[in-house]
């Protein structure tokens, strides 16, 4: 009895051990150590079934867990087990190792085996079986509460990630650009804390998918950040990951150590090298591109991702995408707006905004620049009455009401700045729309088209300034034919009439003397026309003689005698005494100007009177300064011609006469002598002109030399004379002939050639006409100073009156020059002077150069007004230049013809600058010439030229 009651309290005892709120941690250990002592068992075990498979799921003592003796008591248990009997039942017995195995059904949920060495009642054995089925009962219950508390946890997870993208995704929607970046470490940092990883980030791919680099890293407590290692890391290093990337799958590797080891560089070594042991990867994808990606890595431990979390994070990644889209959004209409705001403050054009009501809304920096007006000054105010002018307004508001959209008005007006600055503009206007396509205003453009106006205006004025000279010009080719013809017929008709005069000799010097006297008068008509041309080049020189004054005005005066008895004229020559000296100035040039104001008084003087006087004004030491005045009192200019007077090919409308080449050759001889002139003129009445010159004294032996001029070194002198016209050479051979020199004719270079190498004849000097068929006289003197080795002196000859072709003969062996028409004291004095070896260049001794007159004009127009600007460029152009002066001595140093042309294509634009048209012109033949002889001898040439100009420039 008392056995029954004790098994009575121990089977109500291991009921209520069993409690509703144990878990079932509890229920495997706690309670299962407590059925053990209760039911004095050595040892107690719980199974689970499987799958039909048993694991161990509680045991005590601990001692048991040996798993060598669980294994043993399994593989027993399952051999009792397989007896089908034993299945079905809830209860049986077996003996192991002289220990009683009781073996319990613990309901569905698996075994409980108590291990006694004493037997147990059959009968208490049968009455536990209740107590074990209410035991698995709660184990079951237990391990349901915990299922359905881990769901909620994972829904309540679930919800909180859905929630905190609902707050990332709110967050982002007004965010302001600059604040993105800060806001995407963020929501890294949230993401990463929420979901419990070590390291979140963001990957960019490049464009072609070869590189990707990490742009943002949030790392946790603990965590080494990789940001800095990991960029350009090469994809190829990554296959798998990129492909499952391109096909808008997420990389997912649960566990690193069990990826396959594929080397040093394999993906499993490059993780590991971080301490990742997971990780997942989600591709950032928009319309099937690849822009990157987001991802997650596991340091600490092994995480994984349910396919729910997964879907979640792909949202992320999604929200990620889209941020990103409207960052790069944003930023295209940010530089849109930086792009059209800088066109509106930098573009050349002014621009302006108005409403309907023409009140002005927007203008832009150039329009502020244009007009003066700061948009603070205008805003608001009336454009129209604003800018265009009063007169203009009401036409200007009738265009603008017809004004259509997608229309444009263009048009032209003379407005007034805040400055009242003139100013010519041209408009360009539209209509200004809403995004709803409404008509908001007007939008207009503005270009300052001042200075192309007044260009306009010079061009048209240029144009009409061009018309009037053709037709002076036209004017001139019928007078200069009527101005040649009239000496020439003089000419002529005394010529013949000179054979009838065979019987009377004082006849026949009379109508020479007037030959001589209308081919003067000629050969000054003609050199006026040269020495047009030689203006227009920049080219005129002065080439100073000694000569006798007095006897020169009477010359003068004599000359011109006969044009003053064919127009019935007095003729008065006045002269001051003590102006009878000798002085030191350009002879032909004088003649030009003296000869031009007497021609002009005796030929518009009929039946008149013209005075022609010299008188002192002035004696200095070793100058005098003279006034010349031609006084007359024919038919006198009227006032508005004399105006332009000195403009070339001006002919006065009521004369029929005359070229308009006296007087402004006149001016321009004088301006270049250092004088200055007067013209004083009443229409019908007469003219007074009279010019004054600061005329240099010769110096006292100067003034003998002419007397004692050493003729006898032209004396039995064997002189060449090389010249294909026959008459040029019979005068020459006859005036050198009157000095005693033995004279030689040859027609052209070859004969010269053949000549020079007679065996029996020697020369002194050879006379070479430049211009000849056949062989020139540039050729013709290469050959003999480099064929035949002669080093007498060539005298060319030439009618050639530019400097630079002189100083081309000069360079090319010869060692003078005589410019045609010339007299016999000319031609005289210089075979003297080149017998006597003092060469002269050109007819004086000076160095090789080309004209430097520079011209400032372009250079003002490029620096604007700005004093700065303009000085910066004269002082970049005197180092260029100082600069090849030393390359040219270094290239005629070494005979380096490439520096000599790279100097000069160097200099050649600046050279332009300054209008030096003839170094211009130089250079681009030498950049041109082949023949390297001639590019060395023309390197003295360039290098005096830049020197002069360098000392003409040194003050500026």
């Amino acid at each position: 009895m008392v056995n029954q009651v004790y098994e009575r309290e121990i089977l109500l005892e291991l009921t209520f051990a069993i409690k509703s709120d144990n878990d079932k941690q509890q229920l495997l250990t706690d309670t299962l150590a407590f059925y053990v002592k209760k039911l004095n068992c050595s040892a107690g075990l719980v199974l689970k079934i499987d799958d039909d498979a048993l694991t161990f799921k509680g045991v005590f003592p601990i001692s048991l867990c040996d798993t060598g003796k669980l294994k043993t008591i399994q593989k027993k248990i399952e051999e009792e087990l397989s007896n089908k009997q034993n299945t079905q039942s809830l209860f049986y017995h077996f003996e192991y190792n002289n220990l009683h195995h009781y073996v319990f059904k613990l309901s569905r949920y698996g075994y409980f085996i108590a291990v006694r060495a004493k037997k147990m009642n059959a009968l208490f054995c049968s009455n536990l079986v209740p107590v074990f089925q209410f035991y698995g009962n709660a184990i079951q219950n237990a391990i349901n509460i915990e299922q359905k508390f881990e769901i909620q946890k994972q829904i309540d997870q679930e919800v909180k990630i859905q929630n905190l993208l609902i707050k990332m995704a709110s967050t982002y929607v007004n965010i302001d650009l600059k604040d993105i970046s800060n806001n995407i470490q963020k929501s890294l940092a949230e993401i990463g804390s929420f979901v419990k990883v070590d390291r979140s980030y963001i990957f960019d791919y490049d464009k072609t998918l070869t590189t990707c680099s990490n742009t943002y890293e949030w790392c946790a407590e603990g965590i080494e950040p990789e940001i800095q290692n990991l960029q350009n890391i090469p994809t190829d290093e990554i296959p798998d990951w990129i492909n499952m990337h391109k096909k808008g799958l997420a990389f997912y590797v649960e566990n690193v150590s069990e990826l396959p080891d594929g080397g040093e560089y394999c993906l499993r070594n490059i993780l590991a090298s971080q301490g990742i042991k997971s990780l997942i990867a989600l591709p950032l994808v928009y319309k099937s591109k690849l822009m990157g990606f987001v991802g997650f890595d596991s340091v600490k431990k092994i995480r994984c991702y349910t396919e729910k979390e997964q879907n979640l994070l792909s949202l992320f990644a999604q929200l990620l995408v889209n941020i990103q889209l409207r960052k790069n959004a944003q930023e295209r209409l940010i530089y849109q707006e930086k792009k059209y705001q800088n066109l509106l403050e930098n573009v050349e054009v002014g621009i302006i905004e108005t409403n309907n009501k023409l009140e002005i809304e927007f203008i832009n920096e150039m329009h502020t620049k244009l007009f003066g007006y700061e948009l603070s000054e205008v805003k608001g105010k009336n454009a129209v009455h604003l800018f265009i002018p009063e007169n203009e307004q009401k036409e200007f508001l009738k265009t603008l009401k017809k004004l259509e959209p997608n229309q444009a008005i263009n048009t032209e007006i003379n407005s007034v700045t805040k400055s009242n600055t003139n100013k010519n503009i041209l408009i360009s206007l539209g209509v200004k729309k809403d995004i709803d396509n409404n008509k908001t205003g007007i939008i207009g453009a503005f270009l300052d088209n001042t200075k192309q106006k007044k260009l306009e205006n010079e061009l048209l004025n240029a144009k009409k300034a061009a018309e009037d000279a053709a037709k002076e010009k036209e004017k001139f080719l019928a007078n200069i034919s009527h101005e040649m013809r009239t000496p020439l017929n003089v000419i002529n008709g005394n010529i013949s009439e000179v054979i009838h005069y065979e019987e009377n000799p004082l006849e026949q010097k009379k109508l020479l003397n007037q030959s001589i006297n209308a081919s003067s008068y000629l050969l000054n008509l003609v050199n006026n026309i040269l020495d047009l041309a030689k203006i227009k080049a920049g080219k005129i020189n002065l080439v100073n003689n000694d000569f006798n004054l007095k006897e020169f005005c009477n010359s003068t005066y004599s000359i011109l005698n006969f044009l003053a008895k064919k127009n019935n004229n007095e003729f008065i020559f006045k002269y001051d005494d003590r102006l009878n000296i000798t002085i030191h100035a350009d002879q032909t040039k004088l003649t030009q100007v003296l000869v031009n104001f007497l021609n002009n008084a005796l030929k518009f003087t009929r039946n008149g009177k013209v005075a022609f006087s010299v008188n002192l004004v002035e004696e200095f030491e070793k100058h005098v300064h003279a006034s010349f005045c031609i006084l007359d009192n024919g038919i006198g200019i009227e006032n508005e011609f004399l105006k332009k007077i000195f403009l070339e090919f001006s002919v006065e409308n009521s004369s029929p006469e005359g070229t308009g080449l006296g007087m402004p050759i006149s001016k321009k001889i004088i301006d270049l002598m250092g004088g200055e002139v007067d013209i004083e003129s009443t229409k019908n009445k007469g003219t007074k002109v009279e010019f004054k010159l600061m005329l240099k004294k010769a110096s006292l032996s100067k003034q003998t030399k002419k007397a004692n001029q050493n003729y006898a070194l032209i004396h039995h002198k064997n002189i060449l004379v090389i010249e294909d016209n026959t008459m040029n050479a019979m005068i020459v051979k006859r005036q050198l002939e009157r000095k005693k020199a033995h004279v030689f004719l040859v027609k052209n270079g070859f004969e010269a050639i053949k000549k020079l190498e007679s065996p029996t004849l020697s020369f002194d000097l050879i006379l070479m006409d430049i211009q000849m068929p056949g062989m020139n006289g540039i050729t013709t003197t290469k050959l003999i100073r480099k064929k035949l080795q002669l080093k007498l002196p060539i005298i060319a000859v030439t009618a050639n009156v530019f400097k630079s072709d002189l100083n081309y003969y000069l360079n090319e062996g010869m060692d003078a020059v005589i410019t045609k028409p010339f007299t016999e004291d000319r031609l005289i004095d210089k075979c003297i002077d080149v017998l006597s070896s003092k060469k002269g260049i050109a007819e004086k001794e000076i160095l090789p150069s080309l004209n430097t007159d520079f011209n400032l004009t372009y250079v003002h127009k490029i620096a604007d007004g700005d004093t700065d600007f303009f000085n910066e460029l004269l002082c970049t152009f005197k180092e260029i230049l100082d600069e090849s002066i030393k390359n040219i001595e270094e290239a005629q140093k070494t005979s380096n013809l490439g520096l000599l042309k790279t100097t000069l294509h160097k200099i050649k634009p600046s050279v332009a600058d300054l209008n030096l048209n003839e170094i211009y012109n130089k250079i681009k033949n030498i950049e041109e010439e082949k023949n390297e002889q001639h590019l060395m001898n023309l390197i003295p040439l360039m290098h005096n030229t830049f020197l002069v100009l360098k000392e003409k420039m040194k003050d500026l």
